[in-house]
């Protein structure tokens, strides 16, 4: 379980990782919106157009345990919930369930 996103950027870096790097978030001008949610869960704001503000995105990422990052969750799958906060508070039922906690 991760504690901050500080944490994350680390030990992503030192498992050989660039998913935080200047030139991957600059690419696809990436914001980090929240620190880890939930021990595992991030969200960021991602706009590969920024002629265009008004089509920031937000997505769900969740971290491995060597740092690595991933996306969980689209944007596009956010529409039956008010916020990505509720996604993950969903996702992390989800999750219990499947661990059988």
């Amino acid at each position: 379980m991760w504690k901050s996103i500080q944490e994350v950027k680390k030990a992503n870096k030192e498992d050989g990782g660039s998913w935080f790097s200047p030139v991957n978030m600059r690419g696809f001008n990436t914001e980090i919106c929240t620190d880890i949610l939930h021990g595992r869960f991030f969200i960021t704001s991602d706009n590969e157009d920024s002629s265009k503000p008004w089509k920031k995105r937000y997505t769900i990422r969740i971290v491995n345990e060597n740092g690595r990052v991933s996306t969980w969750w689209k944007h596009s799958k956010f529409q039956q919930f008010k916020s990505p906060f509720q996604a993950i508070e969903h996702l992390e039922k989800v999750l219990r369930c499947e661990d059988g906690i």
